[in-house]
């Protein structure tokens, strides 16, 4: 068996490496560009908790994705 102490530390260990990277989770937010995959420039116009709205340059229909697939994009400073 384990004392309070050693539980605790394993916990805090535990914690320290599922820590998200520094830098990685950039705040998604609307008027961000963005690359697609194809290299293509995206603009976002919506967020939500579970998927993104954005518009491809030079397209008149809107686009969603999952955040998961939208954090694929590449973020680009304009």
């Amino acid at each position: 068996m384990c004392t309070d102490q050693e539980l605790l530390k394993r916990w805090q260990s535990v914690l320290q490496r599922n820590k998200p990277a520094t830098g990685c989770s950039a705040e998604i937010l609307p008027g961000k560009k963005y690359r697609d995959g194809r290299g293509r420039l995206v603009t976002v116009l919506n967020v939500s908790p579970h998927k993104i709205t954005f518009m491809r340059d030079g397209c008149i229909e809107k686009c969603e994705l999952s955040r998961k697939k939208f954090n694929e994009f590449i973020e680009v400073q304009l």
